[in-house]
């Protein structure tokens, strides 16, 4: 069956020994009423009266600078297997959406929490999507800063409000 040999191929590709796959944090559940990144969260804040967040899915997000150390790191180590890297913590696209408002200043912001049924989406998705990282932190000895302050020096360095 050539669908049982490109599974095979798959496999072998990824996980096969030597290899290492890596797999990244992040909370996907925005929809396109909803916004999408931490710029579009606040430009819809400084024209829009009340923003909806999903509040029942959780994850860890990950910034791509630490993600891209990371990776640097378990190249340089010689890893092999598939290990999960993100920031330390986790939390909804809400927690998330306050952590951001919080950090940049801004007050009186209406954000209700939403359910992601009542989003309607056509894909379900998972309500735990946080990775275990425990593979990174015993081939490195180290863990990612925690989701917060990722994000912080993210808005330091590429947001402006």
């Amino acid at each position: 069956n050539i669908d049982k040999n490109k599974i095979e191929h798959v496999k072998k590709t990824l996980f096969g020994p030597g290899r290492v796959t890596f797999r990244k944090g992040q909370i996907n559940s925005w929809q396109e009423e909803i916004p999408k990144d931490v710029q579009t969260i606040i430009e819809k804040a400084k024209s829009e009266s009340i923003l909806r967040a999903v509040n029942d899915q959780v994850g860890s997000p990950t910034y791509t600078h630490d993600l891209a150390s990371a990776i640097v790191t378990l190249i340089e180590k010689n890893a092999c297997g598939v290990v999960n890297i993100t920031n330390v913590g986790s939390c909804t696209w809400y927690e998330f959406a306050l952590q951001i408002f919080d950090s940049v200043g801004f007050s009186g912001i209406n954000i209700r929490p939403i359910s992601s049924q009542s989003l309607g989406a056509p894909a379900r998705r998972p309500a735990n999507s946080r990775l275990a990282t425990d593979l990174f932190y015993k081939l490195t000895g180290t863990s990612l800063r925690s989701w917060q302050e990722a994000l912080k020096a993210y808005l330091k360095a590429y947001v402006s409000f």
